[in-house]
């Protein structure tokens, strides 16, 4: 210690120079530093920049994919309404096709009902027509003996029909009390009064009546007359009278034929194939 402070003093020029090494020193330590500061804030501003670029495509990025989320949502809620779209037609496609299904189940079962009904109406069919057939069949062949039976008694009534209108017509009906109709109450009647004797006194009351027969009563008469099994008597002009087989109503001056017959008023009736009558003639007779 002693020795130090007993040294030489340092000379001001070299402290001078110490001084100025170190502001030397100084100012290059300051500019390095200051260098170095000003690379530090390049680099930091660089570093910045490309921070902020990175930020600003990291935003490009996330608008981006915001932008394809939203569609993505978009498409996802238009597929969902098309989902529950398709859902909703197909449940009601569904219920349609049970409800098709049930109706042609109900179908089935009343086609099987009704089927079933046919055939039993088919069966009672069938049987209703035999029996119908059976009792047509029955009937027809009572008919045709019906028929047969009354064959003469319709012939009767046809021939009374063909003479409808006239004189004759009405003193059949006066005969028989009734009117002349092809009835099976009216044929039975006929054939228990007995046609020919009908006719016979519908002859006696078509005599006591004063007009002559006409062409549609003579033409009536042979088929009545064969119809009731009869025989028309008609003598002929210039046949002798008889008073046992003619009744004379009238007589007429004629001596060249005096007791012939001039004309037949009204034809006498006898049972077919028998001598006797059963209606005498009406003749008018010549007189001298």
């Amino acid at each position: 210690m002693a020795n130090d402070r007993h040294a030489h003093p340092v000379h001001p020029l070299w402290v001078h120079a110490l001084r100025a090494q170190l502001d030397a020193l100084i100012v290059g330590a300051e500019a390095q530093v200051a260098a170095q500061i000003a690379g530090a804030a390049q680099l930091q501003s660089q570093r910045e920049a490309a921070l902020q670029a990175s930020l600003d495509e990291a935003q490009r990025a996330l608008q981006t994919a915001q932008e394809a989320r939203d569609r993505s949502l978009d498409a996802q809620r238009s597929l969902e309404a098309e989902v529950a779209r398709l859902e909703a037609l197909v449940a009601a496609s569904q219920r349609r096709h049970e409800e098709d299904a049930a109706r042609v189940a109900r179908a089935e079962s009343e086609h099987s009902v009704l089927t079933a009904r046919l055939e039993a109406l088919g069966r009672e069919a069938a049987e209703e027509r035999a029996s119908l057939l059976a009792r047509v069949g029955a009937l027809s062949e009572r008919a045709e003996v019906l028929d047969e039976q009354f064959s003469a008694e319709r012939d009767f009534v046809e021939a009374a029909l063909a003479a409808k209108n006239t004189e004759l017509f009405e003193a059949l009906t006066q005969s028989f009390g009734a009117a002349l109709e092809p009835t099976p109450a009216v044929l039975s009647a006929l054939k228990t009064r007995r046609a020919e004797g009908v006719l016979t006194q519908a002859l006696r009351l078509r005599g006591s009546m004063k007009s002559a027969l006409s062409v549609a009563e003579r033409g009536a008469l042979g088929a009545l007359a064969a119809a009731a099994g009869c025989e028309l008597i008609e003598p002929s002009e210039g046949t002798r009278f008889s008073a046992l087989a003619m009744e004379k109503v009238a007589t007429r001056s004629d001596p060249a034929f005096e007791g012939l017959v001039l004309g037949c008023l009204m034809p006498g009736l006898r049972l077919g194939g028998s001598a006797g009558s059963l209606l005498h003639p009406r003749v008018i007779v010549a007189t001298a």
